[in-house]
């Protein structure tokens, strides 16, 4: 899984993390580690396409279920190029139609891989997010969602693996109320008939001056199942190149661009499918990685706003 910076748009953290109840401790981990599920809350997209949270129902039992998500079709979605795939082809055109007709429905819940100390204590943990649709439509797309979830869980239970060591080592040399880390949650930034958008943020904290963040985007065509590529939603061309290039500057005023550095990099990662985007309230959020055009940790992922193409 690529490392990706949390997106910084002209001052401002653009996925901020959901507040999340853990719950329903599970047991069928190795000795000290358990499998945590947690409880996420509901998101809930207005017809104005703007996004509230809504706390979901706990029973008394402490079972939380899955978290839902509900999403009616934008009124003006992005043209998606169509790309053939053997499960579609194998139905008739009325069948697509009457699968495809709607949007799907996705559900996720967060994960907690847990290792403890002798005392019971958390020594490190990391929560990975599961992503599914709802019901038997959508096979394509429910097999990359299921890839994708299988992936997630690895790399967590990689972090704990990997980590414990010195995630141990640190509590008895440095700090013994720390507690290594990595928090993840989910973002679903478009879901409709054509295309499903994820965003994934997480958090690591390993013991060092400040916590890492990361973002990892999925652009999904629903019908297929396969990652869209930016050219697919939007012209990549010259003109896309200094659009880009300007609103950086407008965004970013207090920086101090190299100019011939930008445009460089900016055509170089247009060229080379680099650049890291998703959909954003009717519009395409693209953002740099950490490091580009010479800048460093201080200025994170720099980003712009762009409306779609017809």
């Amino acid at each position: 899984m690529r490392k990706r910076n949390v997106i910084r748009l002209a001052g401002f953290i653009l996925f901020p993390f959901l507040c999340l109840t853990a719950c329903d401790i599970g047991a069928e981990q190795a000795e000290d580690t358990a499998v945590v599920h947690i409880q996420a809350e509901t998101l809930d997209r207005s017809e104005n396409s703007e996004i509230s949270l809504i706390p979901e129902q706990v029973s008394d039992a402490g079972d939380s279920g899955a978290k839902t998500e509900t999403h009616p079709e934008e009124t003006e979605p992005p043209a998606v190029k169509g790309t053939s795939n053997p499960i579609e082809e194998s139905m008739s055109t009325g069948e697509q139609e009457e699968e495809m007709s709607g949007s799907p429905r996705l559900s996720y819940e967060i994960l907690r891989s847990v290792q403890t100390d002798g005392a019971g204590d958390e020594v490190i943990y990391a929560e990975y997010p599961q992503i599914w649709v709802e019901g038997d439509d959508y096979v394509a797309l429910s097999a990359v969602l299921s890839s994708l979830s299988q992936e997630w869980q690895e790399d967590g239970e990689a972090f704990v693996k990997e980590e414990l060591d010195w995630a141990t080592e640190y509590r008895e040399s440095i700090d013994a109320s720390m507690c290594f880390c990595q928090e993840a949650d989910v973002d679903i930034t478009r879901c409709d008939a054509d295309v499903v958008s994820i965003v994934v943020n997480t958090c690591e904290e390993r013991g060092g001056p400040h916590p890492n963040y990361y973002t990892y985007a999925y652009n999904l065509d629903v019908k297929t199942g396969e990652m869209l590529y930016l050219s697919d939603v939007i012209v990549v061309d010259d003109a896309l190149q200094e659009t880009i290039r300007a609103q950086l500057y407008a965004d970013y005023p207090e920086l101090d661009f190299d100019d011939a550095l930008l445009r460089r990099e900016i055509a170089e990662d247009l060229d080379n499918n680099a650049i890291d985007w998703c959909f954003w309230e009717g519009q395409v959020n693209i953002w740099f990685r950490e490091g580009s055009f010479g800048f460093g940790h201080a200025e994170g992922s720099l980003g712009v706003l762009l409306p779609l193409s017809g």
